[in-house]
């Protein structure tokens, strides 16, 4: 997490990221995990109006997306559906990662973004660090997280009796040019 600190990350040169690539390399590393449990993850890349490219820290954005889909695979139900999704969009380029899983409720939305914070009753191992660290790591490209209810459409149907799933969609948009 000091690694990701802004004021220490902000003393670094950015550089050119090209996110397509970014989204792919991320979806291969996470690709066993996710077909381990059945999960469909998938990529939805616009690339119409040429390249996908920010100034920032690559291995920093990487980080940022591996948290976010890890979190994303594990906490979705089996045959759900996690989708990294990149394009244009007024401003500079939306990074989301959606899935089908429990979500999270709004109540508790702000407090993820904390250190060493996990909702009650969250099943599965974990320190709490991981939507910290992204969120710092995107404060450090001029941005924030943004968790909404989830446009993921498809995965499993929730069984007899539970309560029906929203899924969580993190999104942050990246500026163009630096910040």
């Amino acid at each position: 997490l000091s690694r990701a600190d802004a004021q220490s990350g902000a003393r670094q040169p950015m550089q050119s990221v090209d996110l397509q690539a970014l989204c792919a390399v991320v979806l291969e590393q996470q690709l066993d995990e996710a077909t381990a449990k059945g999960i469909d993850l998938g990529l939805d890349i616009d690339t119409q109006q040429g390249a996908l490219v920010v100034p920032g820290h690559e291995w920093l954005l990487r980080e940022l997306l591996t948290n976010l889909c890890d979190n994303a695979v594990r906490y979705t139900p089996a045959g759900g559906s996690v989708t990294l999704r990149c394009r244009r969009a007024t401003g500079g380029l939306l990074l989301q990662v959606c899935d089908d899983g429990p979500g999270i409720a709004l109540d508790e939305r702000s407090r993820v973004l904390e250190r060493f914070y996990r909702v009650q009753g969250t099943a599965g191992e974990g320190t709490g660090l991981g939507l910290a660290i992204a969120d710092e790591i995107a404060r450090l490209h001029g941005t924030h997280l943004q968790l909404s209810d989830s446009a993921v459409v498809g995965g499993a149907a929730p069984s007899a009796g539970s309560a029906p799933r929203r899924g969580l969609c993190v999104s942050l948009l990246l500026a163009t040019t630096p910040p």
